[in-house]
């Protein structure tokens, strides 16, 4: 489905209709590393390089994500700012489901329309999260139809969701020297140990069921004649900025915050913020159970 382009292309700056010298060179360099990766890998899907914008204007991927800081302690949080994204614009469809779009549209115009692909929601998510601190990444790859079509038929109610609870501080006063000691625990070690290990199976065993029964409610390969076909687009934020404990992943669509070895993310094709492009080289689809970058990488082309 193409994009809402408003009647008067005048009201966009000129940034919107031409690009600077620096653009052309950067854009120059993108089309050589493309006419290379064809020539060498011929089976594989062409890139999102230089798609054109809501002005009709080819412009570097790269340079259409713009890190923003808004002044809404509310969005500060990458939670609550995909969850922001996500009920803030309404998702238009890819059309084909299997092919890249011809049009990327800046996160201003996207933001102004409130509607968008699965690429848009990305790049303005992204935007947004560069802005605020995060290390956050705009992925191309493919995934199930269920993420694909923001089927969320299997998936569990955010709102029956146990909220994560965080460690009160002890900020109990110092004991003094002659206060009274408490008694002593009395209770047994190991029957202590033998309770803690029948939670600790019954828990696992109820893990096992539910997984089990996920399973079978998934309609699997069979049931999509366009399974490993379908490009979609969502955003990796890596460990490090922000206090980050771990890489994961944010389904734009819907805000929901996902492993990096969620199934429902079937292979990776490109990865890009605003500074550079990567590219995955395998011959293979790198499969999205890994939470780093793809191996091999374009030349920095955005310094």
């Amino acid at each position: 489905m193409e994009p809402d382009l408003p009647v008067n292309a005048g009201d966009y700056p000129d940034s919107y209709k031409s690009n600077t010298p620096k653009e052309l060179l950067v854009m120059s360099y993108a089309e050589n590393f493309r006419r290379q990766y064809l020539h060498l890998f011929r089976d594989r899907k062409p890139l999102l390089l230089c798609p054109a914008n809501e002005c009709d204007c080819k412009k570097f991927v790269c340079t259409t994500i713009k890190p923003t800081c808004l002044p809404y302690q509310d969005i500060y949080e990458f939670s609550k700012c995909a969850e922001f994204v996500a009920d803030y614009l309404c998702y238009s469809l890819l059309d084909p489901p299997t092919e890249l779009p011809k049009v990327l549209c800046s996160p201003a115009t996207v933001t102004h329309q409130q509607k968008g692909n699965c690429f848009e929601y990305s790049t303005l998510l992204c935007s947004l999260l560069i802005g605020v601190g995060y290390d956050a990444y705009v992925i191309s790859g493919y995934a199930s139809k269920e993420v694909c079509l923001v089927d969320e038929t299997n998936e569990i109610c955010p709102l029956l969701q146990a909220p994560i609870q965080k460690k009160e501080q002890n900020n109990e006063r110092p004991h003094k020297k002659y206060l009274v000691k408490p008694p002593k625990d009395l209770q047994s070690k190991f029957t202590l140990k033998q309770l803690e290990k029948k939670i600790t199976e019954e828990r696992e065993s109820a893990e096992k069921l539910s997984k089990e029964e996920k399973q079978q409610m998934e309609p699997g390969k069979k049931s999509d004649e366009l399974y490993g076909m379908r490009v979609h687009s969502w955003v990796l934020v890596l460990s490090g900025k922000r206090e980050v404990p771990e890489s994961f992943y944010i389904e734009s669509l819907t805000g929901q915050v996902r492993g990096c070895d969620d199934p429902a993310y079937l292979g990776i094709e490109s990865i890009w913020n605003h500074k550079n492009y990567w590219v995955n080289m395998q011959y293979w689809l790198v499969i999205a159970r890994k939470n780093v970058l793809p191996p091999c990488t374009v030349s920095k082309i955005i310094h």
